[in-house]
Parts: structure tokens; C-alpha cells; sequence
């Protein structure tokens, strides 16, 4: 029942963010690249991820988005007691972006929406395991328009709920924060 929720969500997300008139479409495409803080409930570790996002700010206001990225993997940290790795295998996501230009090429911007994403730990001495979970997704973000074409921006965002620490035996899950630096091509 919670997948066809959330599944029956995201697809809203998207007919809402690309139910518009052709007039008023500025629709871009681009990439994210930056840090991912994958929190798996027993340790937070940072790692190299990004994402491609396909998106329509289809009035002065309000725009909407689809990512699908993943991030590498985290090292294993030999402290007191080892960390284990652990790595987003992938996510998609669907934003309702509300925006607000405030200044000559300048926009600020939210991202409020759903998010699907399989998430893998590697305890250590043990066997993988892999979580796929649905969820919130959040983020702020600033834009600056070098011309009409181009922009390039930078923007943290979060997504899914921190979830309960695994036990010795069940992965719980992982929710992920990007900090990230943005390339996009408007048309």
C-alpha cells in the first residue's frame, strides 16, 4: 500500500510540473555533482555522488523536477570500533520547485517532493545488504543565469528520514543530504 501512496504521489508531482502551456515552458536539462552524507542509522560518511535532473520552471513562481543519480562508495573507518561502508546505489526523485527571482540573473529557489532510493552497507566482515525506500525530499538552492542558455548553481537537499540504527543482522535504510554544484541548458 505505502508504494502505490507513494507511487501514485510522485506521478501527481510530475503531471502537476509538466501540465503546462507551451508559451510559458522553460524547459532545461543538467547535472549535479558534489558530496553525499549517507546517515545509515550507526554512522554518517561522506562520499563523491551526483545526479542528472530534467526540469520546466513553467511560471514565474513555480517549476518542477526529476533527478536519477547514485554516489560512490564510503571507505571503511578503522576506529575504536569499524564503520562500515556503505553507498547509494541509486535514487529518483520528483520536486514541485517553488522560485523566486530576486535580483538581475539571480534566483532562489525550494525543492519539496518524493524520492526513491536503494541504498547498499557493507558491515564489515559480512555480507551486503540493500534497502530500496521511499520518502520526503527537501532542499534549498540558489541560480545564477550566465546567459540565456546557461545557468550554474548550488544547492543542498535531503533526502529521505534518518532511519533506525541496523542491527547486527536487518539494514534499516539510509537517507542521504547532497551538497551539490549544478551545470543546467535551458531551452
Amino acid at each position: 500500500m505505502k508504494k502505490v501512496l507513494a507511487s501514485t504521489a510522485m506521478a501527481g508531482l510530475i503531471g502537476v510540473a509538466f501540465a503546462t502551456s507551451a508559451s510559458a515552458a522553460q524547459p532545461y536539462v543538467g547535472v549535479g555533482v558534489g558530496a553525499f552524507v549517507i546517515d545509515t542509522g550507526l554512522n554518517r560518511q561522506d562520499t563523491f555522488g551526483g545526479y542528472l535532473q530534467l526540469g520546466d520552471d513553467f511560471s514565474q513562481y513555480v517549476g518542477g523536477e526529476i533527478r536519477v543519480g547514485a554516489s560512490g562508495k564510503t571507505k571503511e573507518e578503522i576506529v575504536v570500533t569499524p564503520l562500515p561502508a556503505s553507498k547509494v546505489d541509486w535514487f529518483a526523485a520528483a520536486f514541485l520547485k517553488p522560485k523566486y527571482e530576486f535580483a538581475d540573473n539571480w534566483m532562489g529557489y525550494g525543492l519539496i517532493g518524493i524520492a526513491t532510493m536503494r541504498a547498499s552497507y557493507y558491515p564489515v566482515g559480512a555480507v551486503k545488504q540493500s534497502k530500496t525506500r521511499t520518502g520526503l525530499g527537501y532542499g534549498l538552492g540558489l541560480q545564477y543565469r550566465v546567459s540565456d542558455q546557461y545557468s550554474l548553481g548550488g544547492e543542498w537537499s535531503h533526502l529521505l528520514s534518518k532511519p533506525g540504527a541496523p542491527s547486527a543482522t536487518v539494514f534499516q535504510g539510509a537517507g542521504v543530504s547532497m551538497y551539490t554544484l549544478s551545470g543546467k541548458l535551458h531551452f
